[in-house]
């Protein structure tokens, strides 16, 4: 038999003073450790009522209890937002908390020569503790600025950052522009995000009988690898299909667009890419990309179903001319994926409730980087239905010919062979098949 012993908070003495050494009542001290994630933002302190606490007296003097083992520095913020903190490892009590008085700050964010409105702004000071994380967030203003009338003196990065869809339906962030300063205390830096002398890309993605495709979120990926969290060049087409991307560095890129295509209800995605070279000493570079459509529509209703001959992860041989007769779910997923992950065994469960043994087959198609990633995860899911690895995704000739550009990706073939539906999920697929098989008796 085991027994959890409590934690044993001992009594921390220390003294918080200003950058003159003067005494500073009114600080309040809060005591930071590793399970308690401690992060000040827009000089708002985002700790629970679990960290421990104590206010200084007029002597600056404090005693906080806390548990030793477990803190890792001691952090001060007086009301004038003036902060500091100091780390428990090689010092020894009393323990000595100095603030410095806070900085006020303009950041300036352009588009080319043009102020940039409305940019996400997230400014993190390098503190060396990892459980110490003290940021400023916000969105420039109509001039493209964004002001902070107190910052905690330190070493800070500067970011931009947008969210922006991935294949399937998830979103991440990336930086747009960064910069990097050294905030002294009471000073008044300003600092500003983009507008420099680099070149300037520009270019029109459109499709290839010249229709200008808009919403393509256009990104310019490095040949040479960077490293830590890279500046992502990128901008979205106009109407015209236009786009311009600003402060690009010179060196060879890929070119790739990205855009959601509403089409049958789905989340289905339109990729292009070209190699570019941006040359040294240019002012100015033209990137035009003309897209092929077709390979990126759904296929349509009522059209044969591209043939599958394959060997199933169990052995034995599938063919789709093997399930005549009966409705067929071919689902194409991946362990990557969220949503298949959540969505995986509701396909076998909607087999059994729709028309009885035999009426309704499912088809599995992985699209995993390897067959042992395939078959680790249809273990673990517990997946009845045969499942075919079709493997890596950019390789699989089956992917290619059911025009699949994301996943899940589901694919209805009907008891004659053909296409009856695209895209269907959950109880709107359980909803549609059982009204194809009324419709049938």
């Amino acid at each position: 038999m085991f027994c959890v012993l409590p934690v044993r908070a001992e009594p921390l003495l220390g003294t918080v003073v200003d950058a003159q050494g003067q005494p500073v009542g009114g600080a309040v001290v809060y005591a930071v450790a590793a399970k308690h994630p401690f992060r000040v933002c827009n000089n708002t302190i985002m700790a629970g009522e679990a960290v421990p606490r104590a206010l200084s007296e007029r002597d600056g003097r404090f005693t906080l209890e806390a548990d030793l083992a477990s803190t890792v520095c001691l952090f001060a913020q007086d009301m004038e937002d003036a902060c500091g903190y100091t780390l428990l490892e090689g010092n020894t009590p009393p323990y000595r908390i100095a603030i410095a008085a806070p900085a006020k700050t303009a950041v300036q964010v352009r588009r080319g020569p043009e102020p940039a409105p409305g940019e996400n702004l997230t400014i993190v000071q390098s503190t060396g503790v990892p459980e110490l994380a003290i940021a400023y967030e916000g969105k420039t203003n109509a001039q493209g600025l964004y002001r902070i009338s107190a910052l905690a003196p330190g070493k800070y990065s500067f970011r931009t950052w947008e969210e922006v869809p991935q294949v399937g339906c998830c979103f991440r962030s990336v930086v747009t522009r960064a910069a990097e300063a050294d905030i002294a205390p009471g000073s008044a830096p300003e600092i500003t995000l983009g507008g420099t002398d680099l070149p300037t890309v520009k270019g029109r993605i459109a499709s290839s009988e010249g229709e200008p495709l808009h919403g393509v979120w256009v990104r310019l990926l490095p040949k040479t690898p960077q490293v830590g969290n890279p500046v992502v060049h990128s901008a979205v087409t106009g109407r015209d299909g236009t786009y311009t991307i600003y402060d690009v560095p010179t060196g060879a890129y890929e070119v790739r667009g990205f855009r959601r295509l509403a089409l049958n209800d789905s989340a289905r995605t339109l990729e292009a890419t070209a190699d570019f070279t941006v040359e040294e000493g240019a002012k100015e570079a033209t990137c035009d990309i003309a897209v092929d459509l077709a390979p990126f529509m759904p296929l349509e209703a009522g059209q044969d179903a591209p043939s599958i001959d394959a060997t199933a992860l169990s052995g034995e041989k599938v063919r789709l001319s093997d399930f005549k007769g009966q409705q067929v779910i071919i689902h194409f997923y991946a362990a990557w994926c969220a949503i298949c992950v959540e969505t995986i065994g509701s396909f076998d469960d909607i087999a059994k409730k729709i028309g009885g043994p035999g009426a309704v087959a499912v088809l599995g198609i992985s699209l995993d980087e390897s067959e042992a990633e395939a078959r680790t995860f249809a273990a673990e899911k517990g997946i009845q239905h045969p499942v075919i690895y079709a493997g890596p995704w950019a390789e699989s000739e089956i992917r290619k010919a059911y025009r699949v550009i994301n996943v899940p990706t589901t694919v209805i073939v009907g008891p004659d062979g053909t296409i009856s539906h695209i895209d269907l999920y959950g109880e709107v697929l359980q909803k549609y098949l059982r009204e194809h098989m009324q419709a049938r008796r």
